[in-house]
């Protein structure tokens, strides 16, 4: 059995990529791009909302209420304050789960249940309202989840590398890992294949400092690929922005 369920997972992994369970095609007239933090970590909420407001950038930034004021392996997660502060200042508050669990190994109620109290967490948190975009925890999704949680999210964002264009899922949206083990070039060749698909590219990391997880990337390489965006003159805003830019509703 344990031969077998690498092989299953990975099987899995590969069908639910290809199934499109919010399909909405693009009326996108020029490249987008939109920043994403995961957990979220304070040094994002510090460090990474400093580098893109100096550029008259905002993000989503993605709570897991159950993270709040914790510190695990050493990062410290957002705060109450962090939440406040960047919903105040434009930036978009996504959902993951409450207490980030992998919605695959969780029943359908164990999930619901999760959303539920992450929504109301984020009402009670941040300036905004009801939260729109939700990210996959881990990028954890099979067919089962996908249908359940598309349901209750308009956008849901999960980690396979890419760029949006065309058909675009939105029950699954693609997107690019910033970590130190991505090249500037290597980012760039994704900005590349936005431009000439007049696409959307998702970025997305974890804490933002000088010795960063390994999830997590470094400040100067944060500014480096904002910087190159403006300097290209590509459109950057929250998930829930973009979304309306590259696919309205009311066109799909």
């Amino acid at each position: 059995m344990a031969v077998w369920k690498p092989l299953r997972t990975r099987l899995s992994n590969h069908v639910v990529r290809r199934w499109i369970v919010n399909g909405r095609p693009s009326s996108a007239d020029s490249a987008l791009v939109s920043f994403c933090f995961d957990d979220f970590y304070h040094s994002a909420a510090q460090e990474g909302a400093a580098l893109l407001g100096g550029l008259a950038m905002q993000a989503t930034y993605f709570a897991a209420g159950a993270l709040m004021g914790r510190t695990l392996d050493g990062l410290e997660h957002f705060t109450r304050n962090d939440v406040a502060e960047l919903s105040a200042a434009g930036h978009e508050i996504g959902c993951h789960t409450f207490n980030h669990v992998r919605i695959p190994d969780c029943p359908a109620l164990q999930i619901e249940e999760e959303l539920a109290r992450n929504r109301t967490f984020i009402l009670e948190t941040s300036a905004a309202g009801p939260p729109t975009s939700f990210a996959y925890p881990f990028g954890a999704a099979d067919i089962r989840t996908k249908h359940l949680v598309s349901r209750q999210f308009g956008i849901c964002r999960g980690i396979d590398k890419g760029v949006n264009s065309g058909l675009a899922d939105f029950g699954q949206l693609r997107a690019v890992e910033i970590t130190e083990a991505q090249t500037f070039a290597d980012l760039c060749t994704y900005l590349d294949a936005a431009e000439a698909t007049k696409g959307w590219l998702v970025f997305f990391t974890h804490d933002v400092s000088a010795r960063p997880s390994e999830h997590g990337c470094r400040p100067d390489q944060l500014k480096a690929i904002a910087q190159e965006i403006r300097n290209r003159a590509i459109r950057v805003m929250p998930l829930c922005d973009a979304a309306a830019e590259f696919a309205p509703l009311g066109d799909s």
